[in-house]
């Protein structure tokens, strides 16, 4: 039987426009999707990375975001047992995370202290 979470982590910006935050509690499971919602907090030269804590593998990275509310399905390559990408065209799968918590930092932003930005993520199991 499959079960789903959901995490909302709200990111608070400084007066330099960035923001590191982690969501409450361990997640355990696979990262489905991501939902970004700005207030006025991500302009063209602004960047959202998502990572887990500890492990900090990239599960989404994006780069000039709109203001608008967007929905990513964050993927990662498959490996086959030799290393190798399998297949001869990309095959990708759900990213897991393992007991730990999700970072989400802001850089490069408006730099108005005080805007927000919230990510919604849709975690997974089974």
């Amino acid at each position: 039987m499959a079960f789903f979470n959901r995490y909302t982590v709200t990111c608070t910006l400084s007066t330099l426009g960035a923001s590191t935050t982690y969501s409450t509690g361990l997640i355990n499971g696979y990262v489905e999707d991501i939902s970004v919602l700005a207030s006025g907090a991500m302009t063209a030269a602004s960047a959202l990375t998502i990572t887990p804590e500890t492990t900090t593998r990239s599960i989404l990275k994006v780069v000039d975001p709109s203001t608008n509310a967007a929905i990513y399905f964050p993927r990662a390559k498959q490996h086959g047992t030799t290393g190798n990408v399998v297949g001869s065209t990309e095959v990708l799968t759900r990213i897991a995370v393992c007991n730990e918590r999700l970072k989400c930092v802001v850089a490069s932003s408006s730099g108005n202290s005080g805007d927000t930005v919230t990510v919604v993520f849709t975690v997974g199991g089974g």
